[in-house]
């Protein structure tokens, strides 16, 4: 080979050589940028993705990151992410995390712009509430200052009117002591006046009790002598007849066609109304009440059924056997008198439909009874009183105890006056001798 040939073949060598060489440079050089690109390809990725930079709010966070002075996206981020973590959480240092905690904490589960502006209504509304007390406040202090005034100025006159009392009251002691110096004076002169006085009515007392002694001896003698006058009088007196005694009327006659009528001596003129009973007795002496005080029962009731001027029409209600009406038999009824006018006075617990109990109630039946034929009923024990009509004696119920209702106590004060009053009334009536009848004895004389 030639020398040509040989270094055209060292330089082509030599070339290939750098070529290669070149290439390896090069290659590793592609390589470490692929490598480098790829990196910086997943930082990016990491920032914001490429199908990401599409979005309209992301092309204009990076538009407002170009803008002067430009920065990275996430330069900007972190700028923007610290002033508001500033403004919301006090402190650029916070994490996305941390405000997040903070803002859940102050808004709840709200949103923390409403939290915020509910929190700002509410503020007003304390501060006006507050205005509100302040001007109350205001007022309260005026109207204490002016309360103070007012009692300043009471004290002032309290004060003037209390001077005038101190004066009054030492113009009065001046008084008073000149009455008690002017009393001691005259007590002194009493004193020895009732000693005097006292003299004189032993000196009456004495002759009295003399005087006395002698009338004390002169009466029993009086007494003695009465008794004396009383014994061989005896005979000779007459004693009235008890008012329900009294013979009201006669049988003048029996009607011969009907033997449940008969015919009474009197009529319309002697105030007899229809529908009066009567019981029929043999003679006067079978109506006096027994040692018990209880009236016996007729031998017959009648009733009169036709009025005529002087006489009546009556028919039999009641006529045992073995004891018939005869003429002449007499009539009485203790509600009723051809002659005058009773007067009653009713008071007690009645039963004139004979239920078995006696009530208040029953009164007014027995008082319309003797009204409706010609009597008088009054309320009160007087001496115009002919006969005291008492029913049973109201019952006492047990003593209410301290905690009782009102109700209750006012029933048992009113039912024990009524048992007092009941008492009273009986007591009255045979100090005054005034008759009793009781409800049997009453509805005995009337034939019921």
């Amino acid at each position: 080979m030639g020398v040509g040939m040989g270094v055209t073949m060292a330089v082509t060598g030599t070339a290939a050589v750098a070529f290669f060489v070149t290439s390896l440079v090069f290659y590793g050089r592609a390589n470490t940028a692929e490598r480098k690109l790829t990196e910086t390809q997943q930082t990016s990725n990491e920032i914001v993705k490429e199908a990401e930079k599409n979005q309209e709010s992301i092309r204009l966070l990076i538009e407002e990151a170009k803008r002067p002075p430009a920065r990275s996206l996430a330069t900007y981020m972190q700028e923007q992410f610290g002033v508001i973590a500033e403004k919301v959480g006090g402190s650029r240092s916070d994490t996305p995390a941390t405000l997040l905690t903070k803002v859940n904490r102050a808004a709840g589960s709200g949103n923390l712009l409403a939290a915020l502006a509910d929190r700002d209504a509410k503020i007003a509304q304390l501060q006006k509430t507050v205005a509100d007390a302040e001007t109350s406040r205001l007022a309260a202090v005026e109207q204490v200052q002016q309360t103070g005034k007012r009692i300043e100025s009471l004290n002032s006159a309290q004060q003037a009117a209390l001077a005038g009392l101190n004066t009054d009251v030492g113009n009065y002691k001046g008084q008073v002591d000149g009455f008690r110096s002017d009393l001691q004076t005259r007590v002194g002169e009493m004193a020895s006046q009732i000693d005097k006085v006292r003299e004189e009515a032993d000196r009456e007392k004495v002759q009295l009790n003399n005087e006395l002694t002698k009338l004390r001896e002169e009466l029993l003698v009086a007494q003695g002598k009465i008794r004396e006058l009383q014994k061989n009088r005896a005979s000779e007196g007459v004693r009235p007849a008890d008012e329900f005694a009294l013979v009201d009327g006669e049988i003048i006659g029996l009607d011969s066609m009907d033997d449940r009528m008969v015919y009474l001596n009197i009529g319309r003129k002697q105030r007899v109304v229809i529908g009066m009973s009567f019981e029929v007795y043999s003679d006067a002496t079978a109506m006096r009440p027994d040692e018990s005080g209880e009236a016996p029962r007729g031998k017959a009731s009648v009733e009169v059924i036709r009025l005529d001027e002087n006489s009546s029409v009556a028919r039999i209600t009641r006529n045992p056997r073995g004891n018939p009406i005869a003429r002449g038999d007499v009539i009485a009824n203790p509600l009723f008198d051809p002659r005058k006018t009773y007067t009653f006075l009713v008071f007690g617990n009645f039963d004139p439909q004979n239920i078995g109990r006696s009530t208040p109630e029953g009164q007014s039946e027995i008082r319309a009874l003797i009204e409706g034929w010609g009597g008088k009923v009054t309320d009160q024990l007087a001496g115009n009183v002919d006969f005291l009509v008492l029913g049973s004696r109201p019952v006492l119920p047990p003593r209410p105890p301290a905690d009782a209702p009102a109700e209750v106590v006012q029933q048992f004060i009113r039912v024990q006056r009524l048992a007092r009053e009941y008492d009273r009334l009986l007591e009255q009536a045979a100090a005054t001798s005034i008759p009793v009848l009781n409800e049997n004895r009453l509805n005995t004389l009337l034939g019921k």
